[in-house]
């Protein structure tokens, strides 16, 4: 909301000569409520995210889930600049980031061959995973060898 309000508002101030005043602050006052509006949203997802996190991954999503929780709270009152804002910012990002390591602790494998997948087949199970579904020609598949190869055309 505050790219829309703050564009909006330099457009008209670079377009009108003259007071501005009367003009501008209309816009403010309808971005600084959107605004408000937005953050709330956001503090609500924040909230639902973090109690879905626990509930399916664990209480190693607390970390992210607290941080990003309090960083919410803090942008109510304060905004974008430095230095609460800023910390603010930072403290959303690393909320973000702890969260997606507590949830995505899986290990890893080569880039080649987790772009098809790389969930362990059943014992017994033959055939690898096809990457995109459909009988498409053309499309890719995998090799018993799991190795990514294309279909033949025709």
């Amino acid at each position: 909301m505050d790219t829309v309000a703050g564009v909006s508002t330099g457009a008209l101030v670079w377009a009108v000569e003259g007071d501005q005043e009367p003009l501008v602050r209309p816009l403010y006052g309808i971005g600084n409520e959107l605004g408000h509006v937005g953050t709330y949203a956001f503090l609500a997802g924040v909230l639902a995210l973090g109690v879905a996190a626990c509930l399916r991954h664990g209480p190693t999503t607390l970390y992210g889930s607290v941080l990003l929780l309090a960083s919410a709270v803090s942008l109510l009152d304060s905004h974008i600049y430095w230095p609460r804002g800023g910390v603010t910012m930072l403290g959303i990002a690393a909320g973000f980031a702890l969260l997606v390591w507590a949830v995505d602790r899986r290990p890893r494998t080569p880039a080649a061959a987790s772009w098809h997948g790389d969930a362990p087949k059943a014992a017994g199970a033959g055939g690898g995973r096809l990457s995109r579904a459909g009988p498409k020609p053309g499309g890719w598949r995998v090799a018993e060898s799991g190795q990514r190869t294309r279909r033949a055309h025709g």
